[in-house]
């Protein structure tokens, strides 16, 4: 009945979604610009490099100042159709597109990971005032759908913003890393010490902000 009044219609096309239980219809689905474990990226950062590259490689930033992560990957590049539904999903509360977006999610843990050597799943933290202005932390909404599709345990109060930065949209990858530097605390040492964590974040572009998480 819900569906007959208020039928589900794209975000993108808004035509009405052939996709069971999901907004954003197959055809817009398809278009979105996803990673493929044929993409050529760093296999530690997992950004695509300048130029031609073939095989396995790791770029010239890991090598001059690995990461603190064992691997990153993003489902897809944020572009196109993925840029519009991330930023509606971020700040104009659209978070009836978790599903959608958790989907993404789910199938890149698929591709490049092991569910099962994964022992709970931690969302990027907001600073408290900006989720107080925002009402809800996106990573957050996606962590933990993510874990209960996985089976797994989101435990987003293990890590905390211990101070608000500025925002990293114009500042170059070394600015980045300056302007996160010392941002997180760790709230339960003991919960995570020695465990495999699967890290949530909306967007990476430098990996500045996971490396620093």
């Amino acid at each position: 009945l819900l569906d007959c009044s208020f039928p589900r219609l794209c975000p993108l096309c808004e035509n009405s979604s052939d996709r069971p239980g999901r907004l954003v219809c197959w055809e817009c689905f398809r278009r979105l610009p996803l990673h493929t474990a044929d993409d050529a990226v760093c296999r530690r950062c997992g950004l695509a490099p300048q130029g031609r590259m073939a095989g396995d490689f790791l770029c010239d930033l890991c090598r001059r100042d690995a990461p603190a992560f064992d691997q990153a990957r993003a489902a897809a590049a944020f572009h196109g159709g993925l840029r519009s539904l991330l930023h509606a999903f971020k700040y104009r509360h659209a978070t009836w597109l978790r599903a959608d977006l958790a989907d993404l999610l789910q199938g890149c843990v698929a591709a490049y990971y092991e569910p099962a050597e994964i022992d709970l799943v931690v969302p990027v933290p907001l600073h408290p005032l900006k989720q107080r202005q925002r009402t809800y932390n996106q990573s957050a909404l996606l962590a933990d759908t993510l874990a209960r599709r996985l089976g797994l345990e989101a435990c987003g109060d293990s890590l905390r913003r211990a101070r608000a930065t500025p925002s990293q949209t114009r500042l170059s990858a070394a600015a980045r890393r300056a302007n996160v530097r010392g941002a997180f605390e760790v709230v339960r040492p003991a919960w995570v010490r020695g465990r495999s964590v699967l890290l949530v974040d909306d967007v990476m572009t430098t990996g500045a902000t996971l490396h620093e998480a």
